[in-house]
C-alpha cells in the first residue's frame, strides 16, 4: 500500500502543472474567501495585547473586538470555545455554496471528521443515560440532519442504528466494528469508545488521503504530507497513551494505528512493543521532525508531548496555508483555527486562574 501511494503521488506531480489551470477555473473563488476574510487570523500584536490584560472582563471585551464573536462580558472557557467554534462553522457554512465538483465533495469530507467527533459525544453520553441533557455541546461543523433528532432519543441501540445508517460518519464506524446487531451496546466501556474512535479515525485519514491523490497535482502532494504527519503523531500518541496498560497486546495497538504514514508499517510494528518513552526516542530519533518534537519536550518540562506535537503540527499548517492551487490550504484554514482557539482558551483560563505569566505560553499560529 505505501509502495502504491508513492507511485500514485510521482503521476500527480506530473499532472500539477495542467492542474493549476483547471483549479483557477473551478475552485479559486472558494479558496479567495478564506484568504480575503478580514478576520483570518489572531496577529501577534493582537495576542501581546491580550496577554497584558489584568481581568476575564477586558479579555472577553477585547476578545469579541478582535474576533468578532458576541460573548458574555463574564464568560466560561466553554462559552469563548463555542463562541469561536460557531464563527468558524459560519465560515464553512459560506464557503458550500461557492464548491462545487470534487472540491465540494472535499468540503463534505472535512465536515465528515467532525460529524464523527460528535457520534462519539453521542454515544458516550447516551451509555451514561445523558444524550438527551441540553448542556451537552457539540462541534458545530459536525452538526447534521439527524442529530437533533437523535439527541432526544433514549434508546441507544436506536440512537447507533441511525448513525450508521443516516449520518456521513456511518460508514467509518461500521467498518470500525460498530454494529447494532452483534456488539453489546449497552455493556460497552469507555476504553471500548475510545478503541472504537481511535479505528474511526484512522479509517477516515486512510480515505481522506486516497480521495487527496485521486484529486491530484499540489493538493495531493501536500495533504499526502500533511496526512502522513498527522497519522504518525496519532500513532506516537497512542503508544504513549497506552503505556502500563496490559489490555493491549501489540497486535491490539496495531490493529487501531492508522494504515499510513512515515512510520507505517515498520515502524509502527517496533513501536507497539515499547513500553516506555526512551524506547520509543530510540525509533521516532530516526525521523527529524518527530526527533524535534521530543527534543522540546525535554527542553521544556511544563510540554507535555501533545503539546510539544502542536509546535510541529503549526508549522506543517502554516506551510500548506502557504500553498496555493490546491485544496490542502482549505484544511489548513480550518486546522489553524482550531488550533487558534486553543491559544485563545488557554489564555483566558490562566486569566481566570490569575497565572498570568501562564498567558503568554500561547503557540503563534500565523
Amino acid at each position: 500500500v505505501h509502495k502504491q501511494l508513492k507511485v500514485k503521488l510521482v503521476q500527480n506531480q506530473l499532472e500539477m502543472a495542467s492542474n493549476i489551470a483547471f483549479y483557477n477555473t473551478d475552485y479559486a473563488i472558494v479558496e479567495a474567501e478564506l484568504r480575503s476574510n478580514p478576520q483570518g487570523f489572531v496577529a501577534n500584536a493582537e495576542y501581546l495585547s491580550l496577554a497584558q490584560l489584568q481581568t476575564p472582563e477586558e479579555f472577553c471585551s477585547a476578545l469579541a473586538t478582535i474576533t468578532g464573536i458576541s460573548i458574555p462580558t463574564i464568560a466560561s472557557s466553554s462559552d469563548i470555545r463555542y463562541g469561536l467554534l460557531n464563527k468558524l462553522a459560519e465560515t464553512f457554512r459560506d464557503l458550500l455554496p461557492s464548491a462545487e465538483g470534487l472540491l465540494l465533495q472535499f468540503l463534505l469530507l472535512l465536515r465528515t471528521q467532525y460529524v464523527l467527533s460528535n457520534s462519539f459525544i453521542l454515544i458516550s453520553a447516551a451509555l451514561k443515560g445523558r444524550a438527551a441533557d441540553s448542556s451537552i455541546r457539540f462541534h458545530p461543523i459536525g452538526v447534521f440532519q439527524n442529530l437533533e433528532l437523535l439527541v432526544s432519543i433514549e434508546n441507544l441501540s436506536e440512537i447507533v442504528g441511525t448513525l450508521l445508517e443516516a449520518s456521513p460518519a456511518g460508514p467509518f464506524l461500521i467498518k470500525a466494528g460498530l454494529d447494532v446487531e452483534s456488539v453489546q451496546l449497552e455493556s460497552m466501556s469507555q476504553q471500548d469508545i475510545e478503541i472504537l474512535r481511535a479505528k474511526a479515525e484512522s479509517l477516515y485519514l486512510e480515505h481522506l488521503l486516497n480521495f487527496s491523490l485521486s484529486i491530484g497535482g499540489q493538493t495531493a502532494q501536500t495533504m499526502n504530507d500533511l496526512l502522513y504527519f498527522e497519522a504518525d503523531r496519532m500513532t506516537i500518541m497512542l503508544v504513549f497513551n497506552l503505556f502500563g496498560n496490559e489490555n493491549f497486546t501489540p497486535e491490539a495497538k496495531m490493529e487501531i494505528m492508522p494504515r499510513l504514514g512515515a512510520l507505517y508499517p515498520y515502524h509502527q510494528e517496533r513501536l507497539s512493543q515499547c513500553s516506555d518513552m526512551d524506547s520509543v526516542r530510540s525509533i521516532i530519533s530516526e525521523f527529524q521532525e518527530y526527533k524535534k518534537v521530543l527534543d522540546r519536550m525535554s527542553a521544556d518540562s511544563s510540554l507535555t508531548l501533545l503539546d510539544a506535537f502542536m509546535f510541529e503540527q503549526v508549522d506543517s499548517l502554516r506551510d500548506g496555508f502557504k500553498s496555493q492551487y490546491d485544496f490542502a490550504s482549505i484544511y489548513c484554514y480550518f486546522k489553524l483555527k482550531e488550533l487558534e482557539m486553543n491559544n485563545l482558551v488557554w489564555m483566558y483560563e490562566a486569566l481566570q486562574q490569575n497565572q498570568l505569566s501562564e498567558m503568554r505560553k500561547y503557540v503563534p499560529v500565523i
